[in-house]
């Protein structure tokens, strides 16, 4: 069953102007080399399966989609995919856990490291340009769900069931997450200063109330623990 939005206004506007109104969203606000807005070269699609943990360390694969993009983008995406299982072997072929999230503390792990090795500085979780860092990241998680909201479409087009998994399902769940998101995320701005801190205390994935699965205990991404490697490499 495909999750339902309620308890919320949504925001959303005709596609087309919201891909335009999302476009100005994202990078309004903010500047620096520690803002997220710095384009850099993105793998796009870090996704559990093209992320691979091997003896040497980290190995990401599968850049087909792979180009220059927003620092952000790629932050964003990763901590959303946290949330995903695509090994699911029951219909539609996918599952949601939103609770698997990374937590404030792992969001700002992850980013402290991020930012250490691009500006050749130590960075420490608690520092400023983290916390800038992670305010562009949740908006680009809106980004994130629309992005693949389309491409799903698209996909289900071309091929509508691929080893089961259902393309159009997917593209409504993702548009619909976007739209709690969106709502919550200007909900939460409209709040000012109160708002802003809610919004670093509320993950993307968490903002999705009326989906959210019984409570567990929160487990911490399996690269996030493995982040201090040596070296990541590319195949």
């Amino acid at each position: 069953e495909i999750p339902r939005v309620t308890g919320v206004q949504t925001c959303a506007l005709p596609i087309f102007a919201e891909r335009e109104w999302l476009a100005k969203f994202v990078v309004e606000g903010s500047s620096g080399t520690s803002s997220g807005l710095d384009v850099v070269f993105s793998h796009w699609d870090c996704q559990e399966n093209n992320v691979l943990q091997t003896p040497y360390g980290l190995r990401l694969i599968d850049f087909e989609y792979s180009g220059m993009e927003h620092q952000a983008f790629d932050i964003a995406t990763y901590f959303l995919e946290c949330t995903i299982d695509y090994l699911h072997d029951e219909y539609p072929y996918y599952k949601l856990c939103l609770h698997n999230f990374p937590t404030e503390t792992e969001q700002r792990f992850f980013c402290c490291v991020y930012l250490s090795e691009y500006l050749g500085v130590a960075v420490k979780p608690e520092d400023a340009a983290v916390s800038v860092l992670l305010e562009r990241v949740q908006r680009f998680t809106l980004v994130s769900h629309l992005l693949w909201a389309f491409w799903s479409v698209i996909r289900a087009q071309q091929q509508p069931m691929d080893g089961g998994f259902d393309y159009l399902h997917w593209a409504q769940t993702r548009w619909l997450l976007y739209r709690q998101s969106k709502d919550a995320m200007l909900e939460a701005l409209r709040g000012s200063v109160c708002g802003l801190r809610r919004m670093k205390q509320h993950c993307c994935a968490c903002w999705a109330w009326s989906w959210a699965s019984p409570q567990r205990p929160l487990r911490p991404c399996r690269i996030l623990r493995v982040v201090r490697s040596p070296s990541i490499t590319v195949l």
